[in-house]
């Protein structure tokens, strides 16, 4: 312990699940997936009732956001084309 720092009451639960079929071969490790899926079961369940995870909405928003592009002012946008000049 660092006598410096005050003493703290510890952080609430933190659960870090990482998306491997993102970036690797889903087929060739499937058993990096295989114990996840509990987790992933649970987390269905969870949204299935409607509650939201963390950081949903962003997610939401930018698949939005890229599907149906983002609305901009036409004076902002003026703004910028004549900063582009």
């Amino acid at each position: 312990m660092i006598p410096d720092l005050p003493l703290c009451q510890p952080p609430g639960e933190t659960i870090v699940v990482p998306a491997p079929e993102q970036s690797l071969a889903e087929e060739t490790l499937g058993f990096v997936l295989e114990p996840f899926q509990p987790l992933r079961e649970q987390f269905a369940a969870i949204t299935g009732q409607g509650a939201r995870l963390p950081s949903q909405r962003r997610y939401e928003a930018r698949a939005r956001s890229l599907a149906e592009g983002v609305a901009v002012p036409r004076a902002l946008y003026a703004e910028i084309l004549a900063l582009a000049e």
